[in-house]
C-alpha cells in the first residue's frame, strides 16, 4: 500500500529514503523472563503488575500489558512470568556486552518495583536478530543445520528442555533456558555472527560449518522448530556437552566442542575478533568457563543506569509548541504514533529509523511550519490502518484500529501468515501466533525440579469468563405464591385434579342441558371418589362448604343448580321435596338439602367467584384453575374454566339423558 500522506518537506526533514538501511543482524534484542516467588512459592505476575508503581506508559498495541519504560525497557507478561525486554541495540563492535549490561539493568528494575517480601528467579532467556522477510527462510534452514547445537550448549541449563527457533515479522528469534552474563555474551554473539554467516553464504556454504543431521519438531505456541536436548541429536546434548557426537548430515559425527570452533570461526569473520562475546566462547572452549556458564553479572557490569533517550523518556515525553502539542499514543520497537493537537487532531507515524531525528526536530522547531499547515487544512480523509502504512513517515487525519498496524504472524500450525484480531490480542500470552499455554525450554507446562506448578486459582489469575445466562421470558402476568413445602407424607396423585375434572365434565353438561330443558339424572348406586379424599388447597384445613350466590345468566336470571354425585347415595330429584341428609367432608355433621319438584327455588350452593381465576390458591401439583365444589350431596353450579384442566380423570360419571 502506497504512503501519500507524507509531505515532501517533511520527507526532507527527516531524511527520506534512508540511505544506509539495515542489513541482516543489524539489530539484535534481548527479552529475559523470570518467575516472581512470594513466601516460596511463584506468584501469576498479571495479577501484580498493574498495582505496582511503573515508570512508563502502556503504549504497544499488541501487548496491552506492556510499559514502556523511561530507560527504554519494556516490563510486560508472558503469561505468568514477568518480562523485561530491550530496546532493538545495533550490532557496532561491542554489542554482546551490552546486551548482557540491558539484561542486567532490566532485573534491577524488576526487582526495585516489586513490593518487600518478594523475589525473583530466572526464567528463560529469548534473543532476536533483524532480518529481511525475504532470507528469513533460508537463514533458518542453514543456521538450524549448522549453528543450532553451539547455541543450545550456550542458552541451556541442566533443568532445560531444549531450544526453539522461530521466524518472526523482520526478525529471527531463538528461545531457551536462562543463562547469566558470560554465556548471554557468548550466545548473543554467536547468533548474530552465526546469521550473518547464513546470509552471506546464499552461493557459498563452503565456509559455513559441516551441515549436521537434526531432527526437530514444531515448536509450540508460535511457528518455529523445536530442538529438543534428547531428540535434536540423538543423545542428551546438555549432558554430554562439549564431549558429545553430533552426527553429520552426510554420515559420521563430529565433536560438540570441534563444531563449537568452526561455528566461532564463522562469527568472527562477520563480527570480529575483538567481539566480548567471542572471548567468553573462548574462554568456555578453553575449559575456562563451564557450560552452561550461568554466572551473574560481574562486578562493575553496570557503572550506571542504562538510558535509550529515544525508546524511552524520548518517546514518553509530551511536546508543547507554540501551536500544537505532541503525545505519543502507540509505540513498537518498529515504530510510533503521535498524535497531534492543534487546530484540529491529527497523526504523526514514524518508523524506528526515523523516530530519533523526528523528536530533535519536533523539540527544536524545524517542524512547526509542516505541523501547522498540516492541522490548518481540512482533513482529507486520510486514514492510518495498515502496517504497510507504518513502513515510511507520514501524517494521517485519522487512526484505524491499533492492531491493523501490526505484522501478520505466522500461524503456529501451517506458518500461515494470519492477520491478528482483538481477541488474540487481548495481552501477550493470549494471541495470534501464540497459545495460551504453550511448552516450551523454560516454559513447559508442567512443574520444573524446583519451581513448583501455580495453583490455577490463586495469585490474581484472570477468572475464566462465564457467559451471562439466558433472558427470562416475558412476564405473563401476576404468578401465585409458593405454598409452604408440606409437612405430611404424600397425598395419593392428584385427586384434587380428579374431582376437578369430574365436576368441570357434569358442570358443562349441566349446563347444556337447562338450555335444552332437560334433567340430567345419573344412574342408582354409581359412585364418585369421595370428597374426603380431596387434600386440602392450603396447608390449614378447607371449610366444609362455601356458600355464595349463583351467578346470573346472559339474561340475568340464576343459573339453575347441577347434581353433583358423591360417595353416599344420593336421591334423583323428584316431582316431591323430599328431605335428605348429607354427610359434610368435615365435622360429621348432616345439612338437610330438599329437592324441587317443578321449578327448584335458589338454595345456598358452593359455586366459585365470578373471576376467570379460582380464589383458592394452586398447590404444586395443579398448575392450572379448577372450580371449587361443595360437601358431598349438595347441589351447585358451576361455570367452565377459562382453560379446561389437562389431568384426565381416572373415572368419569356416568350421563344418562333425561326420559320422555
Amino acid at each position: 500500500m502506497a504512503n501519500d500522506a507524507a509531505p515532501p518537506a517533511f520527507r526532507r526533514a527527516l531524511g527520506w529514503p534512508d540511505p544506509a538501511g539495515e542489513g541482516p543482524a543489524a539489530l539484535i534484542g534481548v527479552e529475559q523472563e523470570y518467575q516472581v516467588v512470594a513466601q516460596g512459592r511463584p506468584i501469576d505476575f498479571r495479577g501484580l503488575i498493574h498495582s505496582l508503581p511503573v515508570p512508563g506508559r502502556r503504549l504497544d498495541p499488541g501487548d496491552l500489558n506492556a510499559y514502556r519504560l523511561e530507560s527504554g525497557l519494556a516490563l510486560t507478561c508472558d503469561e505468568a512470568e514477568a518480562e523485561v525486554a530491550s530496546p532493538p541495540l545495533p550490532c557496532l563492535p561491542g554489542f554482546s556486552a551490552k546486551v548482557a549490561a540491558w539484561a542486567a539493568c532490566g532485573r534491577s528494575q524488576l526487582e526495585a518495583l516489586l513490593p518487600a517480601g518478594t523475589a525473583v528467579a530466572g526464567y528463560s532467556t529469548h534473543l532476536s536478530v533483524s532480518l529481511n522477510e525475504a532470507l528469513r527462510e533460508p537463514v533458518l534452514d542453514l543456521f538450524l543445520t549448522r549453528f543450532a547445537p553451539a547455541l543450545m550448549l550456550l542458552l541451556g541449563s541442566p533443568r532445560g528442555y531444549g531450544m526453539y527457533l522461530r521466524p518472526r515479522p523482520g526478525r529471527l528469534e531463538a528461545c531457551g533456558d536462562h543463562v547469566g552474563s558470560h554465556a548471554l555474551q557468548a550466545a548473543a554473539a554467536l547468533f548474530a555472527g552465526g546469521v550473518r554467516a547464513c546470509a552471506a553464504a546464499a552461493g557459498a556454504q563452503d565456509s559455513l560449518p559441516p551441515a549436521l543431521a537434526v531432527t526437530t519438531g514444531p515448536a509450540t505456541g508460535r511457528f518455529g522448530l523445536y530442538l529438543g536436548r534428547r531428540r535434536a541429536f540423538g543423545f542428551d546434548l546438555y549432558a554430554a556437552g562439549l564431549d558429545g557426537r553430533l552426527p553429520l548430515a552426510g554420515g559420521g559425527a563430529i565433536g560438540a566442542a570441534e563444531h563449537m570452533a568452526l561455528c566461532r570461526q564463522s562469527a568472527v569473520e562477520h563480527l570480529g575478533a575483538r567481539e566480548p562475546g567471542l572471548a567468553v566462547l573462548d574462554a568456555i572452549l578453553a575449559g575456562d568457563l563451564p557450560l552452561p556458564a550461568a554466572a551473574e553479572s560481574p562486578p562493575g557490569l553496570l557503572t550506571a543506569p542504562l538510558v535509550d533517550e529515544v525508546q524511552g523518556r524520548g518517546l514518553l515525553a509530551t511536546v508543547q509548541r507554540p501551536r500544537f502539542r505532541s503525545r505519543a499514543v502507540l509505540a513498537t520497537w518498529d515504530f510510533a504514533v503521535f498524535r497531534l493537537e492543534g487546530r484540529r487532531v491529527g497523526y504523526c507515524c514514524l518508523p524506528r529509523p526515523f523516530l530519533g531525528t523526528f523528536l530533535d526536530h519536533l523539540r527544536s522547531g524545524r517542524l512547526d511550519g509542516t505541523v501547522e499547515a498540516f492541522l490548518a487544512a481540512a482533513p482529507a480523509g486520510r486514514r492510518l490502518q495498515a502496517w504497510q502504512q507504518a513502513l515510511a513517515p507520514g501524517l494521517w487525519d485519522e487512526l484505524g484500529p491499533p492492531l491493523g498496524l501490526l505484522p501478520d504472524e505466522p500461524e503456529p500450525v501451517t506458518g500461515k501468515s494470519v492477520p491478528q484480531t482483538p481477541a488474540a490480542r487481548a495481552g501477550k500470552g493470549a494471541r495470534a501466533g501464540k497459545a495460551a499455554a504453550p511448552a516450551r525450554p523454560g516454559k513447559p507446562p508442567w512443574a520444573r525440579p524446583g519451581k513448583p506448578a501455580i495453583p490455577p486459582a490463586e495469585y490474581g489469575r484472570p477468572a475464566e469468563v462465564t457467559p451471562p445466562p439466558a433472558p427470562l421470558p416475558p412476564d405473563r402476568g401476576p404468578r401465585p405464591p409458593e405454598p409452604a413445602p408440606p409437612t405430611s407424607p404424600p397425598l395419593p396423585p392428584r385427586p384434587l385434579a380428579i374431582a376437578g375434572a369430574i365436576g368441570a365434565v357434569v358442570a358443562v353438561f349441566a349446563v347444556i342441558a337447562v338450555a335444552v330443558g332437560g334433567v340430567f339424572q345419573g344412574p342408582p348406586g354409581e359412585h364418585a371418589p369421595t370428597a374426603t379424599s380431596v387434600p386440602a388447597v392450603s396447608d390449614t384445613a378447607a371449610p366444609a362448604a362455601t356458600t355464595a350466590p349463583g351467578p346470573t345468566g346472559p339474561a340475568g336470571g340464576e343459573t339453575p343448580p347441577a347434581t353433583v354425585k358423591t360417595g353416599t347415595e344420593t336421591p334423583r330429584p323428584g316431582p316431591t321435596a323430599t328431605p335428605s341428609p348429607a354427610v359434610a367432608p368435615a365435622g360429621g355433621e348432616t345439612t338437610p338439602q330438599a329437592a324441587s319438584s317443578a321449578t327448584p327455588a335458589p338454595t345456598e350452593t358452593a359455586v366459585p367467584t365470578e373471576t376467570p381465576r379460582p380464589t383458592a390458591t394452586p398447590t404444586r401439583t395443579l398448575p392450572s384453575p379448577t372450580p371449587t365444589c361443595g360437601p358431598p350431596g349438595t347441589v351447585f353450579a358451576c361455570t367452565p374454566t377459562p382453560k379446561p384442566p389437562t389431568a384426565t380423570p381416572t373415572r368419569t360419571p356416568i350421563i344418562v339423558p333425561p326420559t320422555d
